[in-house]
């Protein structure tokens, strides 16, 4: 795969220093993914539960797939959970990262991934999302615009979901405190 994305970019193998892959059900394959590339460092993001359902939610109107589920929106939320506490007791080369700390302050946030990662934090290159080498205006899975980062989203699930739906996220919540 990663030959046949190199290509595609035209760029030579020899020319690439790190790939990054940033699917989130990657989370699943740790094992297999550090047999296989037993240097791989890994950065976890988690967020707020209740912020991981609005989005869902939300992803939902928009394609319509009629595959919603609540206790997917928990589920995944556990896993990042227990994926992050095995980080921070060194049972896995990973860096943990709340998604509200990158937001609320992305230079601090990126200095401690840069130091983990064993690179030099450079602002305007840290800062500036790319794909491929080229600018990018970053990802919205229900189709928001955005031009920088922005705390905006950290807590729009307060104004987002109903009571009703706030408390589907309570076991999420609950778990993060017996964890």
């Amino acid at each position: 795969m990663v030959e046949a994305y190199a290509a595609t970019l035209g760029r030579p193998l020899d020319s690439i220093v790190r790939w990054i892959e940033k699917t989130p059900a990657n989370r699943r394959f740790i094992p297999q993914i550090l047999e296989r590339f037993p240097n791989s460092k890994i950065l976890l993001t988690i967020r707020d539960p209740r912020a991981v359902l609005a989005a869902q939610i939300a992803l939902e109107r928009t394609r319509k797939t009629r595959q919603f589920s609540a206790y997917y929106c928990v589920s995944h939320w556990l896993q990042a959970a227990r994926l992050g506490l095995r980080a921070e007791a060194g049972e896995i080369p990973a860096i943990l990262t709340r998604y509200e700390d990158l937001v609320a302050d992305p230079a601090l946030a990126m200095a401690r991934v840069c130091e983990y990662l064993g690179i030099r934090f450079e602002r305007e290159v840290v800062l500036t999302p790319t794909k491929a080498g080229k600018v990018w205006p970053g990802n919205s899975a229900t189709a928001r615009d955005f031009t920088t980062i922005s705390s905006e989203r950290a807590r729009s699930w307060e104004g987002e979901l109903t009571p009703e739906e706030s408390r589907m996220a309570l076991p999420g919540i609950n778990a993060a405190f017996r964890l």
